[in-house]
């Protein structure tokens, strides 16, 4: 488990707070090989109204991230909120209205900008009805530099957005969505302890 580099804590700690505070259901997938941190998810003191799942899950070769959140669809909600465990933001008061934008929209994405978009999984939105989403381009407009940072996604589209995700992230070419409804939003900061 990587450490929080401000308090020394366990990264992942953050995102266990984000889900007591927010009362949201908490679906945790881990690799049957991350002993500490099935340790130390059994020694945290979690309030007994949070609802929690945890799920083993060793990818196959040649699977990407999409996948493992794939083989978790039979815990999904109505909406699910998407947070890799190795990484921080700001601010945190980003989900405390989402409720009206869970209401109007399929896919709300929030992003930073970045230089390198070789590194990053990277979104242009050129118009209300389009997105464009590619894992590491190899060639990506300069001009449209915001790479995401969290997502969340409708149940009803989850399936056929993590597949083109595992797509893109195979073979880093774009793919469009269309006609969807979607909602782009700004993060102040964005870190991924594990690009440094």
């Amino acid at each position: 488990m990587l450490p929080d580099p401000q308090t020394g804590l366990p990264i992942i700690q953050k995102w266990l707070q984000i889900a007591i505070d927010n009362q949201f259901d908490l679906h945790i997938i881990i690799r049957p090989e991350k002993k500490s941190l099935l340790h130390y998810l059994e020694d945290f003191t979690f309030p007994p109204t949070l609802k929690m799942t945890i799920q083993l899950y060793k990818p196959k070769p040649g699977e990407e991230w999409p996948k493992t959140i794939l083989a978790s669809k039979k815990f999904w909600k109505k909406w699910m909120i998407i947070g890799l465990p190795d990484t921080d933001f700001s601010p945190k008061s980003l989900f405390q209205n989402l409720n009206h934008h869970f209401q109007q929209k399929n896919l709300i994405i929030w992003t930073f900008p970045v230089k390198d978009s070789y590194n990053w999984g990277m979104v242009s939105k050129p118009n209300e009805n389009k997105l464009i989403w590619c894992e590491k381009p190899k060639n990506w407009p300069k001009n449209f530099n915001q790479a995401w940072g969290i997502f969340s996604f409708k149940k009803s589209i989850g399936k056929k957005l993590l597949t083109e995700l595992e797509n893109s992230t195979q073979n880093s070419r774009p793919f469009f969505i269309s006609n969807a409804k979607m909602k782009l939003l700004s993060l102040e900061t964005f870190y991924d302890l594990t690009r440094k």
